[in-house]
């Protein structure tokens, strides 16, 4: 596309008003960042001063914000971390009633750049009440996670250890870094990984084997499901052969074979990395039948397959549904950490809007009463600089507040 050089503007001059509320999500906050088509590329920084307007009620338009950037906007493609990326409320023009009903419950919408919403929150969480110091051997992972540590400003760290962060930069120097997912358990691909990283092993405390992962079903001749059924001293008068059909009668065995014959190869990997101090873990999703079974949540563990059990809290989503359903899970992943006496990692979910600060109190302190030794916040960064629907919304003060306040208990 050629555009005229008379489409470009000259310095002083300014554009038109132009629409926004087709990029903008209705019905949340979203992240928009202005592009510059210059005639000439330099390679220097875009600069731009930019108002934004709202119908003022008689024909016309109200600047409520304006503000020069500079920067660059977000590579295509690649998370949006910039100083010209904005916060916008997808109604940044109430009317009075929902005005009101926003006061009453929530916040007044407001337009900032990631800068501004990060150096505002990182204000806000100074402010609260200091009730402790940041624990130094409970682990606090994923403060400013999913989105959060990207954004490359001095406010970022300032604001996870505020938060406190003791595992990132609270962790640095220490064995406490999680990496997820590695999901090749095979000691020869895990040695790869050890020699192609800037000293090793030597921080890292937790491999994911992958996210809502299960023990995989390796294939079993009838051979060797004969020498697995007497090795455990079970009888069947009839021919045995392994079987994937449901009502068979040696069906049962077969799962239980095939899952066993699968977590060996975990073993081998597990074991591997124990031989460098770090705990190997895949988290266990409950879906929304938040179903404890056997093979997931204790044969793993008795087989050394895995040596961090880690499950989630999701509870939130589900209607009709309690908190202690938590509880359930943690104690469900307790019966299998018990024959190596192995730390419980769970993800507690701050998600705002969507968990109450309520309920996440309730269930990080419920796993915590079950027996969990690791909690992981997944999604603790605010929605200014998030990347996907896993954020806390920047001004939900509330959620943010006892984020600072159960890390800091």
């Amino acid at each position: 596309v050629v555009i005229p050089d008379s489409e470009y503007l000259q310095p002083g001059q300014s554009s038109g008003w132009v629409p926004m509320g087709q990029v903008l999500d209705a019905l949340h906050n979203s992240q928009w960042a202005p592009r510059a088509i210059y005639k000439e590329a330099s390679g220097k920084d875009m600069v731009l001063r930019l108002q934004f307007a709202i119908p003022d009620g008689r024909g016309g338009l109200k600047t409520i914000k304006d503000i020069t950037v500079k920067g660059n906007p977000p590579r295509h493609g690649g998370a949006p971390y910039s100083p010209i990326v904005f916060e916008i409320p997808g109604n940044i023009a109430p009317n009075a009633d929902v005005t009101t009903a926003l006061k009453e419950r929530f916040w007044l919408p407001k337009i900032r750049t990631q800068k501004e919403a990060v150096d505002w929150l990182l204000g806000e969480v100074r402010k609260f009440p200091n009730v402790g110091p940041t624990p130094k051997r409970f682990l606090l992972y994923n403060i400013l996670g999913f989105g959060g540590r990207s954004f490359d400003d001095p406010a970022t760290k300032q604001l996870a250890l505020a938060l406190g962060d003791n595992t990132w930069v609270g962790g640095t120097g220490q064995k406490r870094e999680l990496v997820a997912h590695w999901r090749d358990p095979n000691p020869v691909s895990i040695k790869k990984r050890e020699t192609s990283r800037t000293g090793g092993f030597k921080d890292l405390l937790v491999v994911s084997y992958g996210d809502e992962i299960h023990l995989p079903s390796d294939p079993v001749t009838d051979e060797e499901f004969v020498a697995w059924l007497k090795q455990r001293g079970v009888k069947y008068s009839g021919a045995v052969k392994f079987t994937k059909t449901k009502g068979q009668p040696l069906y049962y065995y077969s799962q239980i074979c095939s899952k066993e014959k699968g977590g060996r190869r975990f073993a081998a990997g597990t074991a591997y990395y124990k031989s460098k101090g770090i705990r190997t873990g895949a988290n266990y999703s409950p879906h929304s039948n938040y179903l404890v079974n056997e093979l997931d949540y204790i044969r793993t563990f008795k087989l050394r397959a895995m040596s961090l059990p880690w499950s989630e809290d999701y509870v939130w989503q589900i209607p009709e549904f309690s908190v202690q359903a938590m509880g359930y899970l943690t104690s469900g992943l307790r019966a299998g950490a018990k024959y190596d006496n192995l730390p419980i990692h769970m993800y507690v979910m701050p998600h705002s809007p969507g968990n109450t600060p309520r309920d996440f109190r309730l269930s990080y302190y419920t796993a915590i009463a079950h027996g969990a030794k690791h909690i992981n916040y997944f999604c603790a960064s605010p929605l200014a600089t998030g990347v996907t629907e896993n954020y806390i919304a920047t001004d939900d003060l509330e959620m943010w507040r006892q984020v600072h306040a159960c890390t800091h208990e």
